[in-house]
Order: structure tokens, then C-alpha cells, then sequence
């Protein structure tokens, strides 16, 4: 297997050469030491993934990146530096410029880990447009042939085969521009195509073998056209007859059901044959399209759900997309997806249209077990699966599918590079059973839709991964202060309070230089969970910088402010950080703000006041008041 491209950027040389040894084995790797010669490098080559520096002379990484996207952009974006800059780490990765960070000095195993995921999404973008492209060049090429088709039953319909077609002792005495040959009743018995000769009153003068089976006829018993209540209720059908008797050529598209209850798509040319001692006959031609329709419906509805895909890589808006372009190709009444857990092998429900609200919360509250009712062994398996009669033994949840009247299922496995990942499947509260091409086709939708929601999937933890503080958890300040901009203004509109809160830890200096920043980390992680329990779900709490945190307190008086200020002092002090040279207990100092509705108050101000009263309980601290 040909070995995916990674270009290195570094102005250290060094680096490039300590990188370049440690991943050539699975790369092929190119190198260059500024982002200039980088973009040339780009401009020729495909490249997988940059893995690239951000302070360099010249361009820096970020830099570099975006302007590599404009050309390139399918790449993935790295950052690698002990130097970065957070705020235009955090902007890349917002933009999508950026996939992940790796700091110097770096861990070999999660720079592999973290390129091999960078290199499986540029592959996993690059199939899902090869198939769209495809999947678009197949359904172009399909109506081609079927324009092709028509060109044909033109010709016929032109009056041409009813030229050369008599029923003198069954021989026909001139070549058939369509073949090229002499033909027999002999020969038309072993043609594909049906063909029969029809007078005006409806009499079947003859009808080779291909016809009588797709017209279900048993000729000669069925000697009248119009005594076999299909045909005759065939409008289209009857309409082309009609015209081909009148002297005018017909055409006719439709479906029809045989004796054994499959439908078939057929098409249909009667050109007439005037015959002075016979009256008006006409001879029509059968062709069954009945694959080539599922064929072409196959790749329009493969062609809709893939660019549902392609359309948004945004997981939340894209998924009811994928569901809906599902729904349409089988012409089911509602569509559902679930996920595997890595973890537990568990099945959770994603999404679903088409089922009721407290079915869907039903599902999403409970997980599938591996194996469990037709969904989970469909997973288990591996195999596509449908189910006409929807019955107790075969559902996980047997009382909530009665409720949703149920009948007919049908579902197929998603796959991505890791294997299974997930089910999909569609329902129907009509009694149907659906065909092996639809099957077909849902399995073929089940392939290319885990590997695209696995990758919208992982954009939106990327997306949420850039609004969090790494080390707490909490909202980081950017992604807080965009947050905090929409409160206040709403409490400006509604007039309603808002108090905001600035925490500062007391002697956190003190803590890392005597215990390590190992220590200082894990009291900043035990503070923000100290933060985020203590608040209600609709405050807003980050991580503001170094040891600074905030916090903002919609609908809420300041009476209610000083019972959370007080709640979280006695909780932060019950925090005990064990060390090597016994526990620790760590404090800190808060200081609010309400807002007020003055024409010169802003939210920055707001944050001021609130941060000046901080340091004034900073200072009382000290000063042992």
C-alpha cells in the first residue's frame, strides 16, 4: 500500500531530522525549514498532513496552514512547538485550519497516534469525494443509456420495424434496420425484447416468448389483448396501442405486476402496420427495464444521501440530512442510526425522523446491548437485514414498536476503518417487504455513512475541544467572553440581573514553586470541578488565565451572589492536595459586580469592577483583615 505524504516544517534543523528519522518508516516524509518553501512543496505535491512549527521567520504555522488550505484543501493541519501562541491555536482550530497540537519536547507515541488520525480523516475526505464523483459520472452515465434506449423505440415507433414485420406463413421478407437480419417467428422466440402483432379489435396474431412473459400472456389461450384486465388497465400502455392503431406511433413507460406479485418496470413502442385487406394493426415492442430502473433509483438515492454527506461535515446539522435522503431512497416512513461505544460495544441511538418523540427519548435513554433484537444482531453480524411482520420475538423493545405501528424494518450495518461501527435502518407502517435493491442500496448508504459521520463526528469534538480549558475542563476565556457577550446583552434587553464573578488563587505562586507545577496543575483541575458543581447548569464558568477563573450569574441578585461566593470559598478550602511533603489545602479570593443598566456600563466593565473588588479581598488577606 502506497505510503501516505507528510511534509515537516521547522526552521531547526534538527527537529526536521530528529521527525523526518522517526517517521519515515510509515510516511513518506518531506521536509522544509520556512513556510515559503513549504507552499511550494504544497503546490506540487499531495500532501496528507503539515506538520509544522508555529513561531518561524516569515510565515509562522498557522499562517502557513491557511494559506495551504487554499490550494490544498483536503490537507490536515498540525501544530508542533513548545512556543505557541493559545489564541491563535485556538482561532486555527475554530476555522478549521488546525486539527490537533503537539508540544515540544514531543511523546513519539502520540505524535504517531495523532498523525495517523490526521492521515485517516485526508483519506477518509478524499474517498467520500472520489465517491460522490462517481457515484455522480454512474447516475449521468445511466441516464445516457436510457436516452439511448429511447433513441430506439423512436426509430421503432417511427414505423420502421412495421415495414419489414408480415404474417405471411410467419416469414419476413426484409432486413430489419435494427439487427441487421433476416428474421423468423423462430428468431424472435429467442430475442429478449418482446414483440407481438396486435389488430384493432385487439386480436394477438402473435406473440413471441420474451412478451408473453413480461406481459404475463398465456398465448395463444389469451388471444384477446384487451380481455386481460392488467393490460386493459394499463392506460399507458393502452394509449400507445391506440395511437399506433390511429396511424401514429406510440411510447409507453410503466409498471407492471405478474402473477407472482413482483413489479416490473417495462417499456413499451406500437408502430402501426396498414395492412389494405387486415384494417389497421400495430406491432409493439417490450423491453423490461426493471433492473436498469433499480439501478438508476440505486445511484439517485446513493447519489442524495452522499451529498447530504458532502454538503455539511457538521454532525448535528448533517445527520437528519443523511436520515432524510434515507428515508427518500427506499421510500420508508422513517430512518434511525445508532452508534456503537467504543467502550462498551453498546448500541446508542444518534438520530432518527419518522418515529415519535418519546420513542426516540426511549431509545437514546436505552442503549442496545451487542447482539439484542434485530438492530443489535445486525451489528453483531454484520449483515443487512428485513423483517415483513414485525413481531415480539424479533424487536428489543416489542411495546414501543406497537406503539409506532411498526410493520416492516429493514437495516444494514455502517462501516468505517475501524469495522462496524453502527446500525441503520428504516421502517414502514405499510405491510411491504423490501426488495433486495433496496437492501442493496441501504448497505451501500451504510458504507460511506460511517465513514462520514465518523468524520463529522470528530470535527465537532474538535470544535467542542477548542471552546474547553485542557487542564480543567471548564469553558477556556475566548469561547467564555463570546458566550458571556450574548447574556449581557440579553440582561440589558429583559433588565434583568447579572452578576459577574473574578477568582483568583491565594499564594498558587507559593504552591508551584515549592511543590512542582505537577502539584499546581492538579489544584487548578480540583478547582475547576470545585467551580463547575458549585454553580447552577445556566451560570457560565471558565478558566480566565494561569490561576484566574470567572464566572457569570444570570438571574441573579446579590444576595444570591454572596451565598455562592460563600459556598465556593468553604468548598475550595476543603480541597487536600496530597504531596510529598504532606497535603495542602489552597484558598481563594472572589470578587463580583452587578450589572447595571447604565448607558456607560459594558460587560468589559463589568468584569473590571468585578476584578478590582477581587484584589481588594486579595489585599485584606494579606493585611490579616
Amino acid at each position: 500500500m502506497e505510503k501516505a505524504t507528510i511534509l515537516i516544517v521547522d526552521d531547526e534543523e534538527n527537529v526536521v531530522r530528529s521527525l523526518s528519522r522517526t517517521l519515515r518508516d510509515q510516511y513518506h516524509v518531506l521536509t522544509a525549514t520556512s513556510g515559503e518553501a513549504a507552499l511550494e512543496i504544497a503546490a506540487r505535491e499531495d500532501i496528507a498532513v503539515i506538520l509544522t512549527d508555529q513561531r518561524m521567520p516569515g510565515l509562522t504555522g498557522v499562517q502557513l496552514l491557511e494559506r495551504a488550505k487554499k490550494t490544498r484543501p483536503n490537507t490536515v493541519g498540525i501544530l508542533i512547538s513548545g512556543y505557541s501562541d493559545v489564541t491563535a491555536l485556538m482561532d486555527a482550530l475554530n476555522v478549521g485550519v488546525v486539527r490537533g497540537y503537539i508540544p515540544k519536547p514531543w511523546d513519539t507515541e502520540e505524535l504517531r497516534q495523532k498523525l495517523n488520525s490526521a492521515v485517516q480523516q485526508f483519506e477518509a475526505v478524499i474517498n467520500e469525494h472520489e465517491l460522490l464523483h462517481s457515484t455522480t459520472e454512474s447516475v449521468v452515465q445511466a441516464r445516457e443509456q436510457m436516452a439511448e434506449f429511447r433513441k430506439i423505440f423512436d426509430l421503432v415507433s417511427a414505423g420502421e420495424i412495421g415495414n419489414v414485420f408480415s404474417n405471411a406463413e410467419g416469414k419476413l421478407t426484409a432486413f430489419t434496420p435494427l439487427t441487421g437480419q433476416l428474421l423468423n417467428r423462430e428468431f424472435l422466440d429467442h430475442l429478449s425484447d418482446g414483440f407481438a402483432l396486435i389488430r384493432e379489435n385487439g386480436t394477438i396474431d402473435y406473440c413471441n416468448s420474451a412478451c408473453r412473459k413480461m406481459l404475463a400472456l398465456d398465448y395463444p389461450t389469451n388471444a384477446e389483448f384487451f380481455s386481460v384486465p392488467r393490460l386493459r388497465d394499463c392506460a399507458p400502455l393502452v394509449k400507445a396501442l391506440q395511437s399506433a392503431f390511429h396511424g401514429s406511433p406510440g411510447h409507453a413507460e410503466f409498471f407492471l405486476i405478474n402473477r407472482n406479485g413482483d413489479k416490473s418496470y417495462l417499456e413499451a413502442a406500437a408502430t402501426p402496420i396498414v395492412d389494405p385487406n387486415k384494417g389497421n394493426n400495430a406491432v409493439i415492442i417490450v423491453r423490461d427495464q426493471t433492473e436498469r430502473q433499480q439501478n438508476l433509483a440505486h445511484l439517485k438515492g446513493l447519489s442524495a444521501v452522499t451529498e447530504a454527506i458532502v454538503q455539511t461535515l457538521d454532525f448535528d446539522q448533517g445527520l437528519p440530512l443523511v436520515l432524510a435522503a434515507c428515508c427518500e431512497a427506499v421510500q420508508a416512513d422513517g430512518c434511525y442510526l445508532y452508534f456503537v461505544d467504543a467502550q462498551t460495544k453498546d448500541l446508542h441511538l444518534a438520530g432518527a425522523i419518522g418515529l415519535s418523540a418519546e420513542m426516540v427519548e426511549f431509545l437514546k435513554q436505552n442503549p442496545l446491548p451487542m447482539g439484542k433484537g434485530l438492530t443489535g444482531q445486525v451489528a453483531l453480524t454484520g449483515e443487512p437485514n428485513a423483517i415483513v411482520r414485525v413481531q415480539d420475538a424479533t424487536v428489543a423493545y416489542p411495546a414501543q414498536v406497537a406503539k409506532e405501528h411498526i410493520v416492516s424494518t429493514a437495516m444494514a450495518p455502517l462501516r468505517d476503518q475501524t469495522g462496524i461501527s453502527g446500525v441503520i435502518g428504516v421502517t414502514s407502517q405499510a405491510l411491504r417487504k423490501f426488495s433486495d435493491a433496496e437492501i442493496k442500496l441501504l448497505s451501500s448508504i451504510g458504507s460511506q455513512v460511517g465513514m462520514a459521520l465518523r468524520i463529522a463526528r470528530l470535527l465537532n469534538l474538535l470544535r467542542e475541544q477548542a471552546h474547553i480549558d485542557g487542564l480543567t475542563g471548564l469553558f477556556n476565556r475566548r469561547y467564555f467572553m463570546e458566550l458571556a457577550e450574548r447574556e449581557y446583552a440579553r440582561s440589558q434587553r429583559h433588565h434583568s440581573s447579572l452578576v459577574a464573578l473574578m477568582l483568583d488563587m491565594d499564594r498558587f505562586k507559593q504552591i508551584n514553586d515549592g511543590h512542582g507545577h505537577a502539584i499546581g496543575d492538579q489544584v487548578l483541575q480540583a478547582v475547576g470541578s470545585v467551580l463547575a458543581a458549585g454553580v447552577r447548569s445556566i451560570d457560565l464558568v471558565c478558566r480566565y488565565g494561569g490561576d484566574e477563573f470567572a464566572a457569570l450569574l444570570p438571574h441573579c441578585e446579590e444576595t444570591e451572589a454572596r451565598q455562592v461566593i460563600e459556598r465556593l470559598q468553604q468548598r475550595v478550602s476543603e480541597i487536600q492536595i496530597p504531596t510529598a511533603s504532606g497535603a495542602i489545602s489552597v484558598g481563594v479570593s472572589i470578587g463580583s459586580a452587578t450589572a447595571s443598566q447604565a448607558s456607560e456600563d459594558s460587560l468589559d466593565a463589568l468584569f473590571i469592577r468585578a476584578d478590582a473588588r477581587m484584589y481588594e479581598v486579595k489585599t485584606k488577606k494579606r493585611l490579616g483583615q
